[in-house]
């Protein structure tokens, strides 16, 4: 048991070596080419996870210069570390470019992994079509809305504004009509007066003339015969007239 142990080790230690680091060739113990396996991978994972986090880092992969360089294209969710999943794709790949076997179980995991990554690519493009969409369909409704309160507003103003004209226009007519009420009651009251004015005048006795008494003119004496009678108030004036 102890001894199959030890030629596990040294298989993924093997293959670590001579699929990572360039200018080396893949050899394993005894010469044998066996196939890689997910198993052989997640022990090469474990080789280069040093500090035993789950993941690799940067400077952990830097220890083998094959994984390092193909460490950024692999680094799928780009968190500056290899997942175990990632990390067996990656190994898979270098394998792969090396003609180096690979185990039916390594390649079915990577299939699975891929596809898994297909299926959350497609989801995720799937969600921001529906978020995109939902979005469209929010701005939509927010632009109807708008629309809808701006239409209101303006419809508010347009009765206000009509409602104000209608108030002054009624407020103007009663104003005429009140002064048109107070012209008529005040005609109506000069008509009134003048026809109580003309009653009293008519109504009124007339005066009774104060009766003149004709004034009583003296006849003139009858002149004895041959007297001259006295001269009238003409021939006085005459007289006077030639005296003078």
């Amino acid at each position: 048991m102890k001894k199959s142990s030890q030629i596990t080790q040294a298989i993924a230690l093997t293959l670590t070596a001579a699929a990572l680091s360039p200018g080396l060739s893949i050899a394993a113990p005894c010469q044998e080419r066996l196939p890689a396996s997910a198993d052989l991978a997640k022990r090469t994972f474990k080789a280069l996870d040093a500090n035993a986090d789950g993941k690799v880092s940067m400077a952990e992969a830097g220890r083998a210069d094959a994984i390092a360089k193909t460490f950024n294209a692999e680094d799928v969710n780009a968190d500056k570390h290899l997942s175990e999943e990632e990390f067996m794709v990656l190994y898979h790949g270098l394998l792969a470019d090396k003609g180096y076997p690979i185990g039916a179980d390594l390649e079915r995991a990577v299939k699975d992994i891929q596809s898994a990554r297909k299926k959350a690519a497609e989801e995720k493009r799937t969600q921001e079509a529906r978020q995109k969409q939902a979005k469209g369909s929010a701005e939509a409704r927010t632009t109807a809305a708008r629309k809808q309160q701006a239409d209101l507003d303006a419809k508010r103003i347009q009765d206000a504004r009509q409602k104000q004209a209608q108030e002054s226009a009624e407020a103007r007519t009663a104003a005429a009509r009140k002064k048109q009420a107070d012209l008529d009651a005040q005609r109506a009251q000069e008509a009134r007066q003048k026809q109580t004015g003309d009653q009293k005048a008519k109504g009124a006795p007339k005066p009774t003339p104060v009766p003149v008494e004709p004034k009583k003119v003296k006849k003139p004496r009858k002149p004895a015969d041959g007297v001259a009678p006295p001269p009238t108030d003409a021939g006085k004036g005459t007289a006077e007239g030639a005296q003078g």
